[in-house]
């Protein structure tokens, strides 16, 4: 039988110590992995709240529920990607959205397709220590990971899943 696997998303809203505590209770209760949404308007960061749940945790599964590359520049993704994967090796995944809540409290449109395109090839070659061009410069993470973050695209839309 094929074994359920269960994530839940949870809101930076509450002081980083006491979300970084409920991470603890998660992992406790059993789930696999647990997502803090990344929307700068809450006045906390994702991926302080996600370091602090990597070092207070020891199975589960982290990741950012989702970061935007029209808010995080990619190169800055990566280099968090692979930090975060320095605190909980081989715990971590990268999810990456065009960006609602968070494009709109920075007052940006949300991604569109073709720029999601390239975020994500450009984490990909990032994160598996490849170098990138952002207009006129070539860069490369100067540390990386041994085996490369993953990176998922969340979707929605007819466009954005094709």
């Amino acid at each position: 039988m094929t074994r359920v696997r269960v994530a839940i998303r949870v809101p930076v809203g509450r002081p980083l110590p006491d979300l970084a505590a409920f991470v603890v209770r998660c992992e406790e209760a059993g789930f696999d992995g647990v997502g803090i949404h990344d929307h700068p308007s809450s006045g906390r960061d994702a991926y302080l709240a996600l370091a602090l749940a990597g070092r207070a945790t020891r199975r589960l599964q982290l990741f950012p529920a989702t970061s935007s590359p029209s808010v995080r520049h990619p190169l800055l993704l990566a280099s968090l990607a692979h930090s975060l994967d320095e605190i909980a090796p081989g715990r971590t995944y990268l999810t990456v959205a065009p960006g609602f809540i968070s494009t709109r409290s920075v007052g940006k449109q949300r991604a569109p397709v073709a720029v999601m395109r390239e975020a994500i090839l450009d984490l990909r070659r990032l994160l598996a220590g490849e170098g990138v061009e952002f207009g006129p410069t070539s860069t490369r993470l100067r540390n990386r990971s041994v085996s490369p973050t993953p990176v998922y695209l969340l979707a929605a839309g007819p466009r954005m899943i094709e």
